[in-house]
């Protein structure tokens, strides 16, 4: 497909804008409606619109995958737009590739976010996109990036509740902290990598988050790309089905407009 066709067909989603098109003249209104779901966050975002992201992040994936065979490879919450009406896009298909047998081989992307499969050389397919998704999902629930994980210590201070009331959801008892040290900005970034590659993925505590969001954010952080979930059963999912086509009566794009910056136009 021909860069001029592909950035037309993505223009008529209405959950992916390219980074294209964004940034050509005429689509100038379009770069000021739109603003990055970072710039909307205060600290973690509030469980019920992080539902609303999900939904639109997995249908803009599928739309790419399903209608222009492509993959996204770049899924972080900084690629993720809103406006002021509460609409969600994806966006920067700078690397997005063209599938071949749902398969591709380049490593692209924004390392930190990539899937363990593709920072240890293996093939990419639309599972290493869904690491990448879950992976901001975790980061806009708790207001940072998740690797090193988050001891109970670090919830307890952000939730301001008692340490003894954190049940991570995993089991686990605690998350050893990293070098004494849970900052992610302490590492370096082979440091990073190698944790996202050797350690347990990021995990919530069951007493601060639903079930649901819990469940959903599991599957798709699934160390091996063959037990995690794919976007057909992430759209049939408990978590999805609660805020698919939900009509909240205009509360997320009223929170948007209350706490997006004031840009000079």
């Amino acid at each position: 497909m021909r860069p001029q066709r592909w950035n037309e067909t993505v223009a008529q989603s209405p959950v992916a804008v390219s980074f294209f098109r964004i940034h050509t003249r005429p689509a100038f209104p379009l770069l000021r409606a739109y603003i990055t779901i970072f710039s909307v966050r205060v600290g973690r975002l509030p469980e019920k619109y992080v539902g609303r992201i999900s939904v639109a992040v997995v249908r803009g994936l599928t739309y790419l995958k399903d209608e222009i065979k492509i993959l996204h490879r770049d899924v972080k919450p900084s690629n993720m737009l809103v406006n002021s009406n509460g609409e969600i896009k994806l966006c920067d298909f700078g690397v997005s590739g063209m599938l071949i047998d749902s398969m591709a081989n380049s490593f692209v992307g924004t390392r930190s976010y990539m899937a363990p499969e593709r920072l240890t050389g293996s093939h990419y397919s639309i599972q290493s996109d869904i690491w990448s998704f879950g992976l901001s999902l975790v980061e806009l629930l708790v207001g940072r990036y998740p690797v090193p994980a988050l001891t109970k210590t670090d919830f307890a201070v952000m939730f301001n509740v008692p340490e003894s009331q954190i049940e991570l959801a995993d089991g686990r008892p605690d998350v050893p902290p990293y070098q004494a040290s849970n900052n992610p900005a302490a590492m370096a970034i082979f440091e990073m990598l190698d944790y996202i590659v050797n350690e347990p993925p990021p995990t919530l505590p069951k007493n601060l988050f639903s079930k649901e969001v819990i469940d959903f954010v599991s599957k798709c952080l699934r160390k091996l790309p063959s037990e995690r979930a794919n976007l057909k059963s992430l759209s049939t999912d408990d978590f999805f089905q609660m805020y698919a086509d939900k009509d909240d009566g205009g509360e997320f794009a009223k929170f948007v407009t209350e706490t997006i910056p004031k840009v000079p136009a």
